[in-house]
């Protein structure tokens, strides 16, 4: 459905909408009516910071990782959320995380063997998700293409924690790669017509061929900054 079609569609088609997500846990919608299955949606996207515990891992490199991890209701919705919303919707081909069947051996294969004056650079997106915030969530993952301008809207409050997508949210993955897909497609298409090689794992970037380094961190490095990063 278009953008077009949602303008006809009134505030009792958004409510039948949402509530064709199934978004709350089965157990729980049974034994709720639908408006008090929506009352407790907006009740939980307007506080998702209270629905958070953080915690920390260690860095293979030293230091450590901070993980927001939701509490079993926010994370059951947004686990619904990964599979009716997001589940299955294109991203370029250049992403090779959060894929099933992929790995980082994937990501490090096509930059294996070639020209013995082949470079190899590797470039890291520093606060990936922390810079991911409500505005490109809400175009990326939730557009007024595809989803009614409220839903939408609700939809991401309940993917984000105050504005940042929280890194330990079942749905932040697939959402990362949905905002970066502009990125990689147009940075991929450039590379090609160079003739280089690019893939993405996460927030690792890596470029190989035969090169000018400065080039390919310029345009690169020039891109993230435009889109937040």
């Amino acid at each position: 459905m278009s953008s077009e079609l949602w303008k006809y569609c009134g505030p009792q088609q958004e409510k039948e909408f949402l509530l064709s997500l199934n978004l709350l846990p089965s157990g729980m919608r049974e034994r709720m009516s639908g408006e008090a299955q929506l009352a407790l949606l907006y009740s939980l996207s307007n506080h998702t910071q209270r629905h958070y515990r953080e915690t920390r891992i260690p860095k293979k490199g030293g230091g450590s990782r901070r993980l927001l991890v939701p509490d079993g209701l926010l994370k059951g919705v947004q686990r619904n959320i990964l599979h009716h919303c997001l589940d299955g919707r294109s991203i370029s081909a250049h992403a090779c995380a959060y894929r099933r069947g992929r790995s980082p051996i994937d990501n490090a294969a096509p930059h294996a063997g070639g020209d013995k004056d082949k470079l190899l650079l590797k470039m890291d997106i520093r606060n990936f998700f922390d810079s991911i915030l409500f505005p490109r969530v809400y175009g990326a993952a939730f557009p007024e293409s595809l989803f009614p301008p409220a839903a939408a809207g609700l939809l991401t409050h309940l993917c984000c924690c105050y504005d940042p997508l929280p890194q330990g949210a079942p749905t932040s993955p697939a959402i990362s790669n949905l905002v970066m897909r502009p990125f990689d497609e147009y940075i991929g298409k450039w590379c090609e017509a160079r003739q280089i090689t690019y893939t993405r794992y996460c927030d690792d970037l890596a470029f190989s061929g035969v090169f000018d380094a400065g080039e390919v961190y310029r345009k690169v490095r020039g891109m993230l900054e435009a889109m937040g990063f």
